[in-house]
């Protein structure tokens, strides 16, 4: 693929493979997954299993 760099004159060759995903569009932040495990929320729904398990085994943003 080559990438358009107008600002610097010339192409980007890049072998980036660029895959697009269909699905519902979520409006999180990790400002608010923050506020909500610091309020000893759920932040399950907002955030992959394994995110929310290492977050929670690390005790991350209690404080």
């Amino acid at each position: 693929m080559k990438i358009k760099t107008p600002l610097l004159g010339g192409d980007l060759n890049t072998d980036i493979e660029v895959k697009y995903l269909e699905g519902p569009m979520v409006d999180v932040s990790a400002t608010m997954i923050r506020n909500l495990n610091k309020s000893e929320k759920q932040i399950e729904e907002f955030t992959p299993e394994a995110v929310s398990d290492y977050i929670k085994s690390k005790q991350l943003y209690r404080k």
